[in-house]
This record gives structure tokens, sequence and C-alpha cells, in this order.
């Protein structure tokens, strides 16, 4: 029974970035730490799973390497640390990871009309990005961002459209 262990630790480590993010742009003080213990939380959990015998080609794990990868590059980048390429390679391995080992939930059969879970999944990803690169400073942030929020609205519509397909 040690799974749910590390889901929590990656939640606390998701839900100290977040925080941290909050005190970054309220220019509050301890955002350092809030966002080192970001980090040593998404590590534990990503420690843990593999300690606990968890294999390394598994969904969770590649959940616990994407949240350890994207909280390494914030971490990195609001500290000025070095090895913020290395950390956004280790994001994107989750990231593609994850998408393989998820593909039948995010890329349902035919059958399945109604979710329209691609469109959300596209919609999600890049509201995520466009946030995170505006918080960074990063170039096109708004750009990402605005895009992820018209994937939103195009998704809503669709959805809207779909439930009516069952009566």
């Amino acid at each position: 029974m040690s799974a749910p262990v590390p889901n929590i630790l990656r939640a606390i480590g998701i839900g100290l970035i977040i925080v941290g993010a909050l005190f970054k742009i309220q220019h509050w003080p301890w955002v350092d730490w809030i966002s080192i213990g970001a980090w040593g939380f998404a590590l534990s959990a990503l420690v843990w799973r593999r300690s606990s015998g968890h294999p390394l080609v598994h969904q969770e794990t590649a959940r616990d390497l994407f949240a350890f990868g994207m909280i390494s590059v914030i971490v990195m980048r609001s500290l000025h640390l070095p090895g913020k390429g290395s950390a956004l390679a280790v994001a994107v391995i989750g990231g593609v990871a994850l998408l393989w080992l998820d593909r039948d939930r995010i890329f349902p059969g035919r059958g399945d009309k109604a979710s329209k879970p691609v469109l959300f999944y596209a919609a999600l990803i890049l509201v995520i990005t466009g946030t995170l690169f505006r918080i960074l400073h990063w170039p096109y942030g708004h750009v990402i961002l605005l895009g992820g929020l018209a994937v939103v609205g195009f998704w809503f519509f669709a959805s809207m459209y779909s439930g009516n397909d069952k009566k």
C-alpha cells in the first residue's frame, strides 16, 4: 500500500510550486524555500516510488518524472541555477512517456464521442505551458496562453453538441 504515499508527495510538491509562484508574483518572502521544498517533495515521490518496487515504465512513474522535471525547471530558473536544459529534458521525457502510457485514455475509441479528451488535454497543456512562460517572463507566453484558452472554449463548445447525440 505504498502507492498513495508518492502520489501525496507529488501533489504536495505541485501545490508548493503553485504557492511559490503566487509568492513570487506578489513579491513575498520565502519564495526560495518554498521552491526548494516543492523540489524536495517531487524528488522524494520519484525516489519513493522507484524504491518501493514499481516498474520503471509505469504511468505513475511517468507522472512523477514529468512533475519532477517541471518543478526542477521552475526552481532552477527562479534560483538562477545551472541545469535548466537537463531539467526540461527530464520533463519532456516524462511527458512523452505519460502520453504513450496513457494513450488509451487520451485517444479513446470512436464510440466515445462525448468526452473529446484530445482537445481537453491539448488545452490543459497549452494553458499550463502559457502560464509557466508568463510567470518566467519567457517570450510568446501570452500567445500560448491565449491559444490554450481558445482551445478550452472550442472544447466546451464541441462537448456541448456531442452530449445531444445520445437523445
